[in-house]
């Protein structure tokens, strides 16, 4: 049913033990910014592209249970996507994110000559440690 502004629509499939039965196809879906996904699934891999939330129960790749979100995925990971009370791409119910390498080498923007680090180790002192102690 579409969404009252017309961005997206709902996708419903029937509750257990029915629902979509497909454990050999890869199923993409897009509920658009205000559908919801509902229903049980039985998939070989599901994606969401995007949906205001999605409540399913199922399995994914032959996995049941909490460890069926962790085989499922989402385009933009969120707790509202859930399969089987855990977050869509989850790990023991908790969503990892993965974050992305810079390129080239973090260390060269650092000047750490000698004459740079005099200069920093006198103006830095640390709290509750005397000189002296160094």
């Amino acid at each position: 049913s579409p969404s009252p502004t017309g961005i997206g629509s709902n996708i419903q499939f029937a509750s257990a033990p029915f629902g979509l039965f497909a454990p050999s196809v890869y199923v993409v879906t897009d509920a658009g910014t205000y559908g919801q996904i509902t229903g049980n699934i039985n998939l070989f891999n599901f994606r969401v592209i995007s949906a205001s939330q999605t409540n399913l129960t199922g399995k994914v790749a032959g996995i049941a249970g909490e460890a069926a979100a962790s085989r499922a995925s989402a385009n933009n990971p969120s707790s509202r996507y859930q399969l089987n009370s855990c977050p869509i791409g989850s790990v023991n119910c908790i969503v990892l994110f993965i974050e992305t390498l810079p390129e080239g080498n973090p260390l060269g923007d650092f000047d750490i000559t000698e004459r740079r680090r005099r200069r920093l180790d006198k103006n830095v002192q640390l709290p509750g440690i005397a000189m002296r102690d160094f």
